[in-house]
């Protein structure tokens, strides 16, 4: 088992409870921790083996393109999106970081 991670994605967003929020949008960055097992993707050096960073990162750009009040129906949709693509994961960790709150 390893623990590989997508950091540091930074997009642009419209998520918040207050009207501006969704008007102007703001600044978030995501961050996905996945526990994989990567024995077989080690041994054969294949991407089909393993979790494709190209993939995470569609799904999360999807989720944070869909407005939402909240945060934690953003990160119910990544986990969701991600877990439905590679259901073997044992575990995904989500951060999502709000910059500049109102």
């Amino acid at each position: 088992m390893a623990k590989l991670s997508l950091e540091g994605m930074v997009f642009h967003a419209n998520h918040g409870v207050y009207e501006e929020e969704n008007i102007l949008g703001g600044k978030y960055t995501v961050d996905i921790f996945m526990e994989v097992d990567i024995l077989k993707a080690a041994v054969s050096d294949d991407i089909q083996s393993t979790v494709n960073y190209e993939v995470v990162y569609a799904i999360v750009k999807t989720a944070m393109n869909k407005p939402a009040k909240l945060i934690e129906t953003v990160v119910e949709r990544i986990g969701l999106g991600i877990k439905n693509h590679y259901s073997h994961l044992r575990e995904i960790d989500i951060r999502v970081t709000k910059h500049n709150p109102p």
